[in-house]
């Protein structure tokens, strides 16, 4: 993620393209986020649990596999980690650019674009899963481009744990 999205136009944009995505959201059928039908299990505490679940999945990942200190070599950088306190503010920034512009606007808009052609329930839903799957994958195809020869088949399970974790935040949205 560029410094770009840190400075006022950055989260000017990725607020318009929230916004965008929220209405786009509620005109292809999406629950509300405060939807009667939708428990507070279903949106808070399973969320909760399965982060916390998958999160502590890519921790070992990355210790079984000494993905970190392979990207540290790889990139020449001392650390690939943010330093606390700034890494609540950095950390917390990358995951709603993340939510926005991989979730929020991009699923609504194409699952909105495709149902111009795709009329029936059953098959708007299958589209929305392709549709999960795809976007889920490009977190981890980015950290790919980065890792060369040495790490590459240790990124695997790396790879695969970020791919389960995206595609879990998806799950949350249907």
């Amino acid at each position: 993620m560029s410094t770009i999205n840190f400075e006022p136009q950055g989260m000017i944009a990725i607020g318009i393209m929230g916004l965008i995505g929220v209405w786009l959201s509620m005109r292809t059928g999406f629950p509300n986020a405060w939807d009667a039908r939708v428990s507070n299990k279903q949106r808070l505490i399973i969320p909760i649990i399965t982060g916390l679940l998958l999160g502590s999945l890519f921790l070992a990942t990355d210790l079984i596999t000494g993905m970190s200190r392979l990207q540290q070599e790889q990139l020449n950088i001392k650390s690939t980690d943010v330093a606390f306190p700034a890494s609540i503010f950095v950390y917390s920034a990358g995951a709603i650019f993340v939510e926005v512009v991989y979730r929020l606007l991009t699923i609504p808009l194409l699952l909105g674009m495709i149902s111009i052609f795709v009329r029936s329930q059953s098959a708007r839903e299958k589209v929305f899963w392709m549709l999960a799957i795809l976007t889920s994958i490009i977190e981890p195809l980015n950290k790919y481009c980065c890792v060369t020869g040495a790490c590459a088949p240790r990124f695997d399970l790396c790879a695969c744990s970020i791919f389960f974790s995206e595609l879990s935040s998806s799950c949350f949205l249907s």
